[in-house]
C-alpha cells in the first residue's frame, strides 16, 4: 500500500482551517512555538505614518508616492471600494498602475501579478486575501490606505519590503483616531514608527 505525504506550509492557519483540514491524522508544528516571539518584524524594514483628513486618504496616497518614488510598490487597502477608487485615482494621474482582489478574474490577477513581478508595473493595489501567498522580490515600499482590520495583518503587509536583506519602507495613512492603534503596533511588534507629515512634496518630520 502506497502513501502521500502532504505537506501545507502558511504563514497563519486559523481554527477553522485546522478543523476541517482533509489529511488523516494531520501533525501541527508551530515554528514560533517555542521562539517565545511570534511577532518578529526585520530591523531592516522603516516603518512611517502619516496623519490624514479620512476623506484625503487617496490625495494623501498619490502624494506620498510622489514624494517617496518607489521603485515598486504594492498598496494595502480594506474594501473593494477604496481598491476601485485608489485605481481610477493613480491611473488619472498616468501612474502605472494594477489591482488585484478577490472578486477579480484568475487570469486578470495572475497578469497583474506578473506584470508586477517583471517590473513592468510599479504600483500594485491588493487586499489582504487576494495578495496572501505572494513571493515577489524587489518590493521597496508597503504603503497602507487603511490600518488592517486584524493587528497581525500588519506584520504580513510590512513583510511584502526588506526581504533578503534587502531596506524597505511600510507607510501608513491613519487618522488622529488611529494613533493609539500605532502605539499599539508599536507595543506589540518592538518597532518605532515614526510620525511624518508631507511638506513641499516630501515627507518629513513632524
Amino acid at each position: 500500500m502506497k502513501f502521500t505525504q502532504v505537506l501545507l506550509f502558511s504563514a497563519s492557519v486559523d481554527k477553522k482551517t485546522r478543523t476541517n483540514t482533509l489529511c488523516f491524522k494531520p501533525i501541527f508544528i508551530d515554528i514560533n512555538s517555542n521562539s517565545g516571539n511570534t511577532s518578529q518584524i526585520p530591523s531592516t524594514i522603516k516603518h512611517i505614518s502619516v496623519i490624514s483628513d479620512r476623506r484625503e486618504r487617496i490625495e494623501t496616497l498619490r502624494k506620498i508616492i510622489k514624494a517617496v518614488k518607489p521603485e515598486k510598490a504594492i498598496i494595502f487597502v480594506n474594501s473593494k471600494y477604496d481598491l476601485e477608487e485608489s485605481l481610477q485615482k493613480l491611473e488619472y494621474h498616468h501612474y502605472n498602475v494594477a489591482s488585484i482582489a478577490g472578486n477579480k478574474d484568475n487570469s486578470a490577477k495572475k497578469a497583474a501579478i506578473e506584470n508586477f513581478r517583471s517590473g513592468k508595473i510599479q504600483l500594485l493595489i491588493a487586499t489582504d486575501i487576494a495578495a496572501r501567498g505572494l513571493q515577489i522580490d524587489n518590493i521597496d515600499t508597503v504603503i497602507n490606505v487603511n490600518l488592517p482590520e486584524d493587528n497581525k495583518e500588519y506584520i504580513h503587509r510590512c513583510g511584502r519590503c526588506g526581504r533578503n536583506g534587502n531596506t524597505g519602507t511600510c507607510i501608513s495613512i491613519i487618522t488622529d483616531n488611529e494613533l493609539n492603534k500605532i502605539k499599539s503596533y508599536q507595543k506589540a511588534f518592538h518597532i518605532n514608527i515614526v510620525n511624518k507629515r508631507l511638506y513641499q512634496g516630501k515627507l518629513v518630520a513632524k
